[in-house]
């Protein structure tokens, strides 16, 4: 079995699919399956998908005959499918630094207490300019930072979702929620997933780039001119995305 499975849940994001997926391919650590979902597009996705269908990687692609109307349907379909000891929900219209996954596998192997791994992560436009960095907890940055389940739930959970992005996370499997009533919410289940994945109790682990190895991380340089130590993601900003209906 791999040691990640990395979910793709896609809808209407053509345009960044190439991207997304070959960022996960590219990654300096390779143990890992890829699972790729479409919940009906209509955009010309479904051909850009299946040009990997034969990639040794690729463990299956799936696609909906008619849309879920929650993206978070999409994450079970995907989860049920995984076989991973992590999972990596990997959003269809971001992309990761190369050593995203092997930072972040790291950590969970040497800490088999931890159940989420998480980075910083750069807000982008849909030409991938970054627009700027947002860091999910206000602690000293280029540190790794760990939570207990508790005091994250209270700090960092019940005021906002500081795990905004999906993509900047890595899973235990065996922590994820026994049950499924995020998949009800059209938005904010990604919220009442990351709290019942902490209620379930575990350490949090924040990790950030270290300013030894990455250079100009604070500036408004273009990801591909960033350090490959750089474990961060980026993700779209909300004005550069197609509407989903999903």
């Amino acid at each position: 079995m791999p040691t990640v499975s990395v979910i793709v849940p896609n809808y209407c994001h053509a345009p960044y699919l190439e991207q997304r997926i070959e960022s996960i391919l590219q990654q300096t650590f390779q143990d890992f399956e890829l699972i790729l979902l479409d919940d009906c597009s209509t955009d010309g996705s479904r051909e850009i998908l299946e040009r990997y269908r034969n990639h040794p990687k690729v463990s299956g692609i799936f696609y909906n005959e008619r849309n879920s109307g929650s993206p978070f349907k999409q994450w079970k379909k995907g989860l049920s499918k995984a076989t991973g000891d992590y999972v990596w929900i990997a959003e269809s219209d971001d992309f990761s630094s190369p050593c995203f996954l092997e930072r972040c596998v790291r950590i969970l192997d040497t800490r088999p207490d931890c159940s989420i791994v998480f980075t910083s992560s750069y807000i982008v436009d849909s030409h991938s300019r970054t627009i700027r960095e947002e860091a999910p907890v206000k602690y000293p940055k280029h540190k790794q930072i760990r939570f207990g389940s508790r005091f994250f739930l209270y700090r960092f959970l019940c005021p906002r979702n500081t795990i905004y992005n999906a993509g900047m996370a890595l899973v235990r499997r065996s922590a994820l929620p026994a049950g499924d009533n995020y998949t009800q919410y059209r938005y904010c289940g990604d919220w009442l997933f990351w709290i019942q994945i902490v209620s379930g109790g575990g350490e949090m682990s924040s990790i950030l780039p270290n300013p030894s190895t990455t250079t100009g991380y604070m500036t408004a340089t273009p990801p591909q001119n960033r350090s490959s130590r750089d474990a961060s993601t980026s993700k779209r900003s909300a004005s550069s995305k197609k509407p989903s209906g999903s």
